[in-house]
């Protein structure tokens, strides 16, 4: 995970240190709203797919997608 630490955090996206704490050490997964909302606030330190597994799976499905949608030849 990022160096941040779980205070910076809490500030930073107005959750509690505790909450922070457990999010940073994998012990909790916000959800998907948070999860982005994280990521961004941190400016990319804490991925939102590495902490939420639907945020994952969804860029999963959008980079396949994005395979399918190039030509043959870049393929």
């Amino acid at each position: 995970m990022a160096e941040l630490t779980p205070t910076a955090l809490s500030k930073a996206a107005d959750i509690s240190v505790s909450y922070a704490s457990q999010v940073l050490s994998g012990a909790r997964r916000p959800n998907v709203r948070l999860a982005l909302h994280m990521e961004r606030l941190t400016g990319g330190k804490i991925k939102a797919a590495e902490i939420n597994e639907d945020v994952a799976l969804v860029e999963k499905h959008l980079a396949a997608a994005n395979d399918d949608q190039l030509p043959a030849e870049a393929a």
